[in-house]
C-alpha cells in the first residue's frame, strides 16, 4: 500500500469523522442545555 493511497484514504475518512464528532458534540451540548433548564 504506497503512502499516496493512505493519505487519500486519510482524506476520504476525515470528513466522515468531523461529522461524526459535530454529531457527538451537539448532543452534548443539547444534553447540558437540557440539564441545565
Amino acid at each position: 500500500m504506497g503512502v499516496s493511497r493512505l493519505l487519500n484514504t486519510v482524506k476520504s475518512v476525515t470528513p466522515q469523522v468531523e461529522a461524526m464528532l459535530a454529531n457527538i458534540e451537539h448532543g452534548v451540548q443539547r444534553k447540558y442545555v437540557l440539564g441545565v433548564l
